[in-house]
C-alpha cells in the first residue's frame, strides 16, 4: 500500500519549538530525557520550599523555548503557579517586558501587574518598581511556589536584567524557581554581567546540545507517521542533531514528495530540490546586510567543496550535561551554525 505524507504542519511562530504529525497532534519531546528529569528534580524541590535559577543554554533551533514549555506545563500539574515571558529581537525593547508578560500570563495574574507596566514606562521610577514587583512576588510566594520563566535572555533589555538578577537575590530564601534561557555564543555586556551575577549566586545550568541519532529517527517517525527509510535518515540527518532545523527540513518536503510504502516512509524522487529554511530566513533576518552577505557567500562557497573534518571536534553529536555553575567542563564543540549550506537546505 502506498499513499502520500500530507505536508508538515509547525506550530504558530509563538510556539517555535513545538510541533504537529500528519495527524494534527503535536509530537512528543524526544532526545531530552535527562534534562526533563534534571528540571523535574528542581520542580520537586520548589514543591518542598527550594527556590533557585536554572539557566538552560543552547544554540539557535536546538530546543530551548520547548523545554521552558514543558517545564512550565509539569510546574502547573504539580499544582505551582508559572508565569513565562519572553524577550523579543527588537530596535527598542519595552522595559521590563518579559518581566510584565510573564506576570500577566497564566491563569492568576500576578496581583498589580497592569499598575507595574505603567512604572516600567516612567522616568525616574526604577527604585520603585523593583520595589513594588518584589513585593508583589512576595506575597504571591506566599501562597504558594513560583516558576518564572524567561525565554531569550540575550534580548532582554537593561531593566530586565536588572530586575532579573536583584529579585532573584533578594527573594532567594522565598519558594521561587526562575528559570531563563540564553542562545549561546556571544552576547550582550548586560547579559553576559547577569550571567556571571547568577553563577556567582549557585545557579544549575542546562546545556542543550545536538540530538542523537535515535531521537532524529524518532522525530521523523512522528512527522511523517512511519518509520523512515534510509533515504529519509539521510535527509534528516542533515539538520546535525538541531530540532528546529529538522522541522524545517521536513515541513519543506511536498506533499507528493514522501511516500508510505509497506509501513515505510520514502522519497518518492531522491532529495529534493534545494531551498531556504524558514529558521535560516529568520536568523538571517536578525543580521545586517554586511554579516547577511557575508554568511551567504561562506554557505556558497561551502557547498561547492568537500567539508574537512574539523581536529577540534568529534564525528558525532555533542553529549548533553546538567551541572551547576562553577563547575569545570571539557570545552565541546558545538552544533553547526544553520545556515543555506546543504546542511541547512534541502
Amino acid at each position: 500500500m502506498v499513499h502520500t505524507v500530507p505536508p508538515y504542519e509547525r506550530e504558530p511562530s509563538d510556539d517555535k519549538d513545538r510541533a504537529r504529525g500528519p495527524d494534527g497532534a503535536r509530537t512528543p519531546l524526544r532526545g531530552r530525557d535527562a534534562e526533563l528529569a534534571f528540571l523535574k528534580e528542581r520542580i520537586d524541590a520548589l514543591g518542598r520550599g527550594e527556590g533557585g535559577i536554572v539557566r538552560v543554554e543552547g544554540p539557535a533551533g536546538i530546543g530551548r523555548s520547548r523545554i521552558l514549555a514543558e517545564a512550565a506545563a509539569a510546574a502547573r500539574r504539580h499544582g505551582t503557579r508559572a508565569f513565562a515571558g519572553t524577550a523579543a529581537p527588537e530596535d527598542r525593547p519595552v522595559p521590563l517586558g518579559p518581566l510584565l508578560e510573564a506576570g500577566l500570563s497564566g491563569e492568576e495574574p500576578l496581583p498589580g501587574a497592569p499598575r507595574l507596566r505603567n512604572l516600567a514606562t516612567a522616568p525616574g521610577q526604577r527604585f520603585w518598581l523593583l520595589q513594588e514587583l518584589g513585593d508583589h512576588l512576595r506575597e504571591a510566594a506566599r501562597n504558594g511556589p513560583l516558576l518564572i520563566v524567561l525565554d531569550d535572555l540575550q534580548w532582554c533589555d537593561d531593566l530586565t536584567l536588572l530586575a532579573f538578577h536583584t529579585l532573584a537575590a533578594g527573594l532567594a530564601a522565598h519558594p521561587i524557581l526562575w528559570l531563563v534561557a540564553v542562545r549561546s555564543g556571544s552576547v550582550p555586556s548586560g547579559v553576559r554581567t547577569t550571567l556571571d551575577r547568577i553563577r556567582q549566586a549557585g545557579a544549575h545550568e542546562l546545556v542543550l546540545e545536538a540530538l542523537e541519532d535515535r531521537a532524529i529517527d524518532r522525530i521523523t517517525e512522528d512527522v511523517l507517521g512511519a518509520p523512515p527509510g534510509p533515504d529519509v535518515l539521510r535527509l534528516a540527518r542533515r539538520a546535525e542533531g538541531v530540532p528546529r532545523l529538522l522541522v524545517d527540513l521536513l515541513g519543506s518536503l511536498s506533499k507528493e514528495a514522501v511516500t508510505i510504502e509497506n509501513g515505510t516512509a520514502r522519497l518518492t524522487a531522491g532529495p529534493p530540490a534545494p531551498r531556504e529554511l524558514p529558521s535560516v530566513v529568520r536568523r538571517l533576518d536578525q543580521l545586517s546586510d554586511e554579516a547577511r552577505e557575508l554568511v551567504r557567500t561562506a554557505a556558497a562557497a561551502a557547498a561547492r567543496s568537500p567539508s574537512p573534518s574539523s581536529p577540534n571536534c568529534s564525528a558525532g553529536p555533542r553529549r548533553r550535561s546538567s551541572r551547576p555553575y562553577g563547575n569545570p567542563s571539557t570545552p565541546t564543540c558545538s552544533p553547526r551554525a544553520a545556515t543555506t549550506s546543504p546542511s541547512a537546505t534541502t
